[in-house]
């Protein structure tokens, strides 16, 4: 059956099977009388294979039940439970699945990435999934409850527990106090992976005045989500490369570090991306004076490092993480320890009971590329091209001076002076002496390597060929020093 159709009596409708063989449906059988039954559906008497549902009816527990004709109750809803669970279900280790899986997002019903399940050992215990996979991962929380012959219950008094079949009580997941007669309860695994109990006054006269007319949180399990997972498999409470942070409402957010954004702001459990290229790990260019050390207190990504150092102080720290391309983040702690972490970041928490410093590799303010520059082709146009590089990349002598240069030789069609001046440029380079090029600029005499990638770049942007110009894209990772640059040729020999 599709969404929003129906079966009903006076329609005649019914559900066929997908060779025509079998029907369901109302078969009238007396003048006034139909049963709900499965028939075969391609011969004229239509024989029926199955009639046994009498009734069906839907109980003020919330149970919708189909009864057969002897009052036995041979579907129930209470047996197969969503994301929640009612005052009277009786969840045991006799169903099919006994258990709760909670929604993707608030308003989104399809299946999340936490369960909470009874094992056939008896134990309850809550699971993160191997999302998209219908599978349980790391388990966050357990009752701690081991044995056979369990059942977990919600009763009309407002408790959730586990207990034995004779009826002994074993252990309690959550006490509401408050009777089903004057609230409304249900408890829910929510999609931040949260089982909480809540109540709703039934009338204003069953409220007191600590009770408000809206679901209002009996308890929640755990009390904190973001300080329990800390599986060495996926992302924690949050997506990867975020961290998560509780506050007293009990409500869990998300968020990204510096120089991080969302992949996607309509779902933060996808993570966090970074808005800048990577460092180099090329020894040649190592790129340390591109980047910059952003500092969070009480912040750690538990479990995501790859090295560990102790008796060093923080400077020491904070430089191995710049030094280390590998190095996504650095957390230091004790005044004396060091832990290096890649990516991606997983576990990501603020908690104000560790006393430690997270240290987040983040690029220069100068050096940060704003989203979508890199992911755009642009046609080898020569002026835009090294101009936008130029404005991106910040300010040198050298840089300038080539930029120019290849702006205004790209577009001179006989202009012998900027012919002789680009000749005069590639000479340089190619007798190794672009020193000349800098003249008394000191910062450029001071990393000629930088001068010698800066020289190469422009050298490739003023190619007679445009065919051989490179386009935007590798023109800033040349700049950076992110992608090697290859000794151009003269840009008239072509």
């Amino acid at each position: 059956m599709s969404l929003g159709s129906s079966l009903s009596t006076l329609q005649n409708n019914t559900l066929i099977s997908p060779s025509g063989d079998f029907a369901f449906g109302f078969q009238q059988k007396e003048k006034d009388g139909f049963l709900l039954a499965i028939w075969f559906n391609k011969i004229p008497d239509r024989t029926i294979v199955c009639n046994e549902i009498a009734h069906a009816a839907l109980l003020d527990t919330g149970n919708l039940v189909l009864v057969a004709q002897n009052s036995v109750t041979k579907w129930q809803s209470f047996d197969y439970p969503t994301d929640t669970i009612l005052p009277g279900q009786v969840l045991s280790e006799n169903l099919d699945s006994p258990r709760l899986v909670s929604r993707y997002q608030e308003n989104n019903f399809s299946k999340g990435r936490f369960q909470f399940t009874l094992e056939k050992d008896g134990n309850l215990v809550l699971y993160t999934q191997h999302f998209p996979l219908d599978l349980s991962n790391y388990a966050y929380w357990s009752s701690q409850i081991s044995g056979s012959k369990f059942s977990w219950v919600f009763n009309q008094s407002g408790y959730i527990f586990l207990q034995f079949d004779n009826g002994t009580i074993i252990n309690i997941i959550s006490s509401s106090n408050l009777s089903t007669r004057n609230f409304y309860q249900r408890a829910i695994l929510e999609y931040d992976g949260v089982f909480r109990h809540y109540v709703y006054p039934k009338s204003t006269s069953s409220s007191k005045e600590q009770w408000s007319n809206k679901w209002t949180v009996s308890s929640s399990t755990p009390s904190n989500i973001c300080q329990i997972i800390n599986g060495k498999m996926g992302s924690g409470a949050c997506g990867f490369n975020s961290y998560c942070t509780f506050d007293e409402s009990q409500t869990k957010a998300c968020h990204c570090p510096p120089g991080y954004s969302f992949i996607d702001p309509n779902d933060v459990m996808k993570g966090c991306k970074q808005n800048f290229v990577s460092q180099s790990c090329d020894q040649d260019f190592p790129e340390t004076h591109l980047f910059d050390m952003s500092e969070m207190q009480n912040m750690d990504w538990v479990d995501s490092e790859y090295a560990y150092y102790k008796l060093v102080n923080e400077d020491w720290c904070r430089q191995a993480c710049l030094e280390d391309c590998f190095c996504a983040a650095a957390i230091f702690s004790n005044g004396q320890e060091c832990w290096k972490k890649k990516q991606p970041l997983s576990n990501g928490r603020v908690d104000a009971g560790v006393r430690v410093k997270a240290l987040i590799k983040i690029r220069k303010a100068n050096f940060t590329l704003t989203p979508g520059v890199l992911s755009k082709e642009t046609h080898r146009s020569n002026s835009k091209l090294v101009i936008i590089g130029s404005v991106l990349l910040g300010s040198s002598g050298i840089l300038n001076v080539m930029l120019i240069l290849a702006n205004f030789y790209a577009n001179a069609d006989n202009n012998d002076d900027l012919i002789i001046l680009a000749d005069w440029a590639y000479d340089c380079f190619k007798d190794g002496n672009v020193r000349v090029l800098v003249e008394d600029d000191m910062e450029a005499l001071d990393d000629m390597k930088r001068v010698e990638r800066y020289v190469m770049t422009a050298i490739w942007c003023i190619q007679e060929d445009p065919s051989l110009r490179p386009t935007m894209k590798k023109v800033l990772l040349m700049l950076e020093g992110s992608v090697g640059v290859p000794i151009p040729p003269d840009p008239a020999s072509l």
